[in-house]
């Protein structure tokens, strides 16, 4: 490995090391709360050795998000045996979605908890960019069970999509950001049942 290639290998490292301990901040006491001076202390860092890797703990935070939206987006594109019928598809796809979110729990509670969304000015955008991103797989998904006839055609794909992920929001995300959450299984039956009520409603065709 060259020099070059070692120094960028290093600095990835360290980033992540450095987002790891962000999310164990955020769960701990709340985006709002958190200190850059806290995170430092988690990553065993020092402050101003932090400020070389990000500017603030909006950038960090922001950083973190971008990093939880390729997870999601490398999972939703992860293969799966040829024939599957839709309605397994989509109960891979949203267990993969639960079982990355329970990974990543301190980001959400940081997004989605007490606190209320974090404040980031102009970087809001680039979180909003994030939630754009993970939604566009699922879009394809809801094309692809109109196509075999497993979804209804009352609403477009990318309506069906945002329906979906926002039952899954609103289902799993709030209790996922429970001070005291259930465990993995708990939340993968919950997540089961919300795809029963989506599907129910999805399947009928418009009278």
């Amino acid at each position: 490995m060259s020099r070059q290639k070692r120094s960028e290998a290093e600095l990835q490292w360290r980033r992540e090391r450095i987002l790891a301990a962000s999310a164990a901040v955020f769960q701990r006491v709340g985006f709002a709360a958190a200190t850059m001076e806290e995170i430092a202390r988690e990553s065993e860092y020092s402050p101003a050795a932090l400020y070389n890797y990000f500017r603030s703990k909006e950038d960090i935070f922001v950083a973190a998000m971008e990093q939880i939206s390729e997870r999601f987006v490398h999972a939703l594109s992860e293969p799966l045996p040829e024939g599957l019928p839709f309605d397994q598809v989509i109960r891979f796809r949203a267990r993969r979605m639960v079982e990355l979110g329970f990974e990543n729990r301190g980001i959400l509670m940081a997004l989605e908890g007490r606190d209320g969304p974090p404040s980031l000015g102009a970087q809001a955008l680039r979180v909003q960019h994030c939630q754009r991103r993970t939604l566009d797989p699922w879009t394809s998904l809801m094309a692809r069970g109109q196509a075999e006839g497993a979804l209804a055609h009352h609403m477009t794909p990318e309506q069906l999509a945002s329906a979906f992920t926002g039952l899954l929001r609103g289902g799993l995300v709030t209790t996922l950001t429970d001070e005291a959450p259930p465990a993995l299984s708990a939340m993968v039956t919950l997540c089961d049942h919300l795809i029963d009520l989506f599907l129910d409603g999805a399947r009928r065709q418009k009278s």
